[in-house]
């Protein structure tokens, strides 16, 4: 079990994995009763369809995974983010708990998690184009848009046969909405199955600064260009800075060079240092360090090629005790490893 908690904000940040599934979330309950916080939104990295169950599914705005065919039958993570606050209002999308909406001195702030399409038997273009709209509209209610989303999580069962497609569609929406003309927002894409059988299911984070104090800004990849160069409509990180701490998101980030292409192919080990390395100039850009990430998810091809990560992290001495590792497809078929973090540093008043 991993807690991090960063001086000056407000959320609490728990790593927790188990191979029992009632173990997970006893032992759940209890941290977040003993820290007294509200739960703000929870991935639970599950083990294949014909285990999960929606009878289990916890009472906390979650998008539980299922992997890809190579996913093990081991261990289940949940990674919960959870605030000290009486003032987080639940957000619904027809009837189920969908995410939160919370506000502290510098920013307004709103959480969804497994947010579905109207029909899980629509075409997948449909699905998108409506689970999308769903977000937008859940937002309005809220009072944002997708404007203000800095962060997101796209999950597509069977991603290699249709990740093409979603860019057009995201794009065409992006475009309706005017996203290019402000931020784009930090996304991670990813082939996982899911406990609805949707297509696909998403989740999102939007921040609508109160004071001028915040600066919300596009963190670029010092070792990689835009993926908006090929026609994938995502920055490559999002930085918020705040008067007393900088947050960095980082998208889902993977083999990939200056020019888009993947790189290392088929040598798992090489894709991860080189991944690795990209992350690393991230954080120095941002003058962070691996000890200033809160949250991560690595993502493998197959369940094998953990150990090169493992390897890897011990080798550079980074503590991955607020990392999870999930088996699930990358959006290429060449692309063997993926990693998505946040990172959080204090700045002294």
């Amino acid at each position: 079990m991993n807690i991090s908690k960063v001086e000056g904000r407000q959320e609490y940040f728990i790593n927790l994995s188990s191979d029992s599934q009632e173990a997970l979330n006893r032992l759940l309950t209890d941290t977040v009763n003993e820290l007294n916080i509200v739960p703000l939104n929870q991935f639970i990295l599950g083990k294949t369809k014909e285990f999960c169950n929606e009878e289990n599914e916890l009472t906390i705005p979650s998008v539980w995974l299922t992997g890809n065919k190579n996913c093990s039958s081991g261990i289940i993570s949940s990674q919960l983010t959870g605030i000290k606050s009486s003032l987080v209002q639940p957000i619904h999308q027809n009837g189920r708990l969908v995410g939160a909406a919370y506000e502290d001195e510098y920013a307004k702030y709103i959480r969804l998690a497994g947010v579905l399409p109207n029909d899980i038997n629509a075409s997948r273009e449909k699905q998108t184009a409506t689970l999308l709209e769903n977000m937008n509209s859940i937002l309005h209610q809220q009072g944002m848009s997708f404007k203000e989303v800095v962060r997101t999580w796209f999950y597509l069962d069977n991603i290699l046969e249709w990740y093409d497609l979603f860019n057009v569609c995201r794009t065409h929406f992006f475009e309706e909405e005017k996203i290019f003309e402000n931020l784009v927002p930090a996304s991670t894409g990813i082939g996982s199955g899911n406990t609805f059988g949707a297509e696909i299911i998403g989740d999102l984070i939007a921040v609508v600064p109160k004071t001028s104090e915040v600066k919300i800004s596009r963190a670029d990849s010092p070792l990689q260009g835009s993926a908006m160069d090929y026609k994938s409509s995502f920055s490559r990180g999002i930085e918020i800075n705040f008067p007393y701490h900088n947050l960095l998101y980082v998208s889902g980030t993977a083999s990939i060079n200056q020019q888009g292409e993947t790189i290392c192919i088929g040598n798992p080990s090489k894709q991860v240092q080189q991944t690795m390395e990209v992350v690393d100039k991230m954080l120095m850009a941002a003058k962070m360090n691996w000890n200033n990430v809160t949250r991560g998810i690595a993502y493998f091809k197959n369940h094998e090629y953990i150990e090169y990560f493992l390897k890897y992290c011990r080798e550079n001495n980074i503590d991955i005790s607020s990392i999870s590792l999930f088996t699930a497809d990358v959006c290429r078929d060449d692309l063997l490893f993926e990693i998505e973090l946040d990172a959080i540093k204090s700045m002294k008043p």
